[in-house]
């Protein structure tokens, strides 16, 4: 009773600290495609369109090229809007902070049943906690936080078949990625993530009512078909006038492996973020970069793979293997910009969970060494959660305005080759931004 106590003040603080780092974001401005969905969209301002989003598509964005079917993002819109009476930011960031908040909350609780179907453990919940902790106050998710309405449906799905074991038998536990899908077209990963858990992490109980075999067929199958089914309704609603964007897929592809190893060296070393990168998609398979991005995506695989056939390790494979799934949606699909920090926001659970499994591992090893190891240790996670908190404080200053934001990224780009630049060079670079997608 003790230990959860402990644990709750420990849940508490997480909280604090995630407040205190994003303090200053709620009222930033609105950007990219914040401008035709949101200030010059017509539709949201009444909240009796809230019928007409799930019918008309076009009622998402005022540009006939970004008009796809999200009408659970267009409700939540037109809701902030009511709330704001009006182009008032902070409603808006107030309500992707409480979803943020929940997905955290629900992103340790499913960590947490992970680290215990290998081995319980009362350091289990402060390893949940702390690396909850470090997604959540990871500079990188800042630019989601600040940009777009990012959805918690997907790991609502597994936090709802862990927590509620009688739904399973129904399938409910798909509900949620099912009407994620209503938001953003990637959620219908889900079913590809969920048969990865479910060949890693075999269920016991119900194994023992029938072969283990089936018992992951019969789970496995429905969230292919409910979500298989919602996603082809989503693109039966999209209107043929959306584009995508990518001017040249081939080249798009090709560039991809890429893009995922500077995602992945982002996540550890999170310097240098922009809100709009200046890599162009690759010409050729014969550029340097990709024979780099494609070693790293062959040996990344391989040791998934490799970590997710032991016992002790499976949940490190099980978040690489999930990093580069969840990668997938806009990898394979070519997007206006080969390479946006918001697109590791679902990928980036992938690796909390694999740095969960390895430390599982390394406290209990300190749990055989001398308290004060473990004290050092303590701090040294404190120290570095720490850091990550003001790095996201930072990276919310940078989205204050349009001004702030085009600065940095000109500066990214131009420095420390021009130790200067002028308003014609920001501007240049401000139009020549593709909104979206």
């Amino acid at each position: 009773m003790r230990e959860k106590s402990i644990a709750g003040l420990g849940g508490g603080l997480l909280l604090v600290t995630i407040l205190a780092a994003y303090a200053n974001h709620f009222h930033n401005g609105f950007h990219f495609d914040d401008q035709h969905t949101i200030v010059n969209n017509a539709s949201i301002r009444e909240l009796r369109n809230i019928p007409l989003f799930f019918r008309d598509a076009t009622t998402f964005s005022a540009i006939p090229s970004n008009q796809s079917y999200r009408p659970l993002v267009s409700t939540l819109l037109a809701i902030d809007y009511r709330l704001a009476h009006g182009l008032q930011p902070f409603w808006f960031h107030l309500s992707i902070f409480a979803l943020f908040v929940a997905l955290t909350l629900l992103l340790a609780l499913v960590i947490h049943h992970l680290l215990e179907s290998d081995a319980a453990s009362s350091s289990n919940r402060w390893i949940a906690l702390a690396t909850a902790a470090w997604y959540a106050l990871h500079p990188a998710n800042a630019d989601a936080i600040n940009y777009i309405i990012v959805s918690a449906e997907v790991i609502s799905a597994l936090a709802v078949y862990f927590a509620f074991p009688r739904l399973r038998e129904y399938s409910l536990y798909v509900l949620p990625a099912a009407i994620a899908i209503l938001a953003k077209p990637t959620a219908a990963i889900f079913p590809v993530l969920f048969a990865v858990f479910r060949l890693l992490f075999p269920d016991p109980a119900a194994a023992g009512r029938r072969s283990r075999a089936g018992a992951r067929f019969e789970e496995v199958v429905p969230p292919f078909v409910i979500c298989g089914a919602v996603l082809l309704f989503v693109q039966h609603m999209t209107p043929r006038s959306w584009m995508a964007g990518a001017a040249n897929a081939p080249n798009y592809l090709v560039t991809q492996p890429y893009v995922a190893l500077l995602y992945f060296r982002t996540f550890f070393w999170p310097t240098g973020l922009s809100a709009d990168y200046d890599l162009k998609p690759f010409v050729t398979p014969a550029d340097a970069h990709f024979w780099i991005g494609y070693v790293f995506a062959v040996f990344i695989t391989e040791v998934a793979i490799v970590a997710a056939v032991f016992r002790k390790t499976r949940m490190i494979g099980f978040g690489l293997l999930w990093f580069l799934i969840a990668l997938l949606p806009t990898s394979l699909f070519p997007l206006a910009e080969v390479m946006n920090d918001y697109r590791t926001f679902l990928a980036y659970v992938g690796l909390v969970i694999a740095i969960s499994g390895a430390a599982a591992l390394l406290v209990a090893r300190l749990d055989r060494q001398r308290s004060w190891a473990k004290i050092a240790a303590t701090c040294l996670v404190a120290l570095f959660l720490c850091a990550n908190a003001y790095a996201t404080f930072q990276r919310n200053k940078v989205w204050k305005t349009d001004e702030t934001l085009w600065h940095d990224v000109v500066l990214k780009r131009l420095l420390p080759s021009r130790p200067t630049v002028d308003a014609a060079e920001l501007c240049a670079v401000h139009q020549s931004r593709d909104c979206g997608k």
